[in-house]
Parts: C-alpha cells; sequence; structure tokens
C-alpha cells in the first residue's frame, strides 16, 4: 500500500528518474568545457490498483484528475517519499481482471515552491499602554514606531522592547529627533529598530 496525498492505493511499481542539466562550451581545438551542472526535478511513475465500493473508486478516480488538473500539490509515500509532487498524467483502465475498480498508471513530478519575503499587510496598529505603537511593513522590512507620552524615557521604553535599557539603540536610530537623550516629548514618534 501507498498514499498519494489523502488517499490510500495499492502501488504495483514504481519507477524513478533523476537527471541533470550540464551546459557545455567549446574551448580550444573542439574541446568541450562543462561549467555549470543544476539538477532537475526528479520525475517518476507509479503503476496500481484502485478496488473498493463503487463510491470509493469513483472519489478516487476524481481526486486524481482534480489534483491533476489544479496542479494540486501532494505528497507520495510508497517504497519511496516524494513530497510536494504534481500528476502530469493519469491513465485509467478497466479489465475483467478487476472487478470493483481500476487499473492506473501516473507520472509524477516533483516541484520546487517558492515563496515570496514580501508581507501584504500594509499596516497595523497597536495599542500599548497608553502610548501608540505602528508596524509599518514595506517590501523589504517592517518598521516599528512609537509615539511617546507624558513620563516616558528612553530608557523605559527601551527596556519594554529589547527586555534591558539599551537606549542607544533607539537612539542612534532617531538623531535627527532627539537632540538630548535627557529630553523626549510627548507625540514625538520613534522608529524603534
Amino acid at each position: 500500500m501507498a498514499k498519494l496525498g489523502t488517499y490510500q492505493i495499492k502501488v504495483i511499481e514504481e519507477s524513478s528518474s533523476f537527471s541533470v542539466n550540464a551546459t557545455e562550451h567549446e574551448v580550444e581545438k573542439g574541446v568541450k568545457l562543462t561549467d555549470h551542472v543544476k539538477a532537475n526535478n526528479a520525475t517518476f511513475s507509479i503503476t496500481g490498483k484502485a478496488v473498493g465500493s463503487s463510491q470509493h473508486v469513483a472519489r478516487l478516480e476524481k481526486y486524481f484528475m482534480e489534483s491533476m488538473e489544479k496542479g494540486r500539490v501532494l505528497t507520495y509515500v510508497g517504497r519511496s517519499r516524494f513530497t510536494n509532487v504534481i500528476i502530469l498524467s493519469f491513465n485509467k483502465r478497466q479489465n475483467s481482471k478487476i472487478a470493483n475498480g481500476f487499473a492506473f498508471d501516473m507520472q509524477l513530478r516533483e516541484v520546487r515552491i517558492a515563496r515570496s519575503s514580501v508581507k501584504r499587510n500594509s499596516q497595523t496598529a497597536k495599542k500599548q499602554n497608553g502610548g501608540t505603537v505602528q508596524k509599518t511593513q514595506s517590501k523589504q522590512s517592517t518598521k516599528r514606531y512609537y509615539t511617546v507620552k507624558k513620563g516616558d524615557t528612553l530608557w523605559a521604553i527601551a527596556k519594554k522592547y529589547y527586555g534591558k535599557p539599551d537606549y542607544a539603540r533607539i537612539y542612534n536610530a532617531n538623531r535627527n529627533t532627539i537632540k538630548n537623550v535627557n529630553l523626549i516629548y510627548p507625540g514625538q514618534r520613534f522608529l524603534i529598530p
């Protein structure tokens, strides 16, 4: 037995294929130089049977077809294990040897998932102890800001964010706003690095 996505299937045979692309350039006297090797995504085929009640077999066939058509990323666990695979082809055969089901051949390919480092939320605001903390998202980094309220000190703000009174970090990030580390005023807005 093997498992493809959420379904158990009876796999009779697995066949894996691994390959690379190697670039070649001619150098002196027709000798070729290989300067780059890049692995291709693994492909493999499975041959098996789908048996059971007619409802189960119909659900299984529908799942395979939808997964293939929608490009659903699945995990295959059999004698081999592949995470992040898609179904490239699905061939179904019915014959007299399998009364309640069908035989199948399937071609699968391992895919690599790219994840964006850019977060889509543009702004989030939070109230903390009467002051306003604002997080602004840009394409490259998240910036935090703190609006000073009456009674605040750089020492206390640093302790709140860093767990220790490292006020120099806040001062260095806000030198254009802070003229004297001992004098900050309600309403000033500081970048919290």
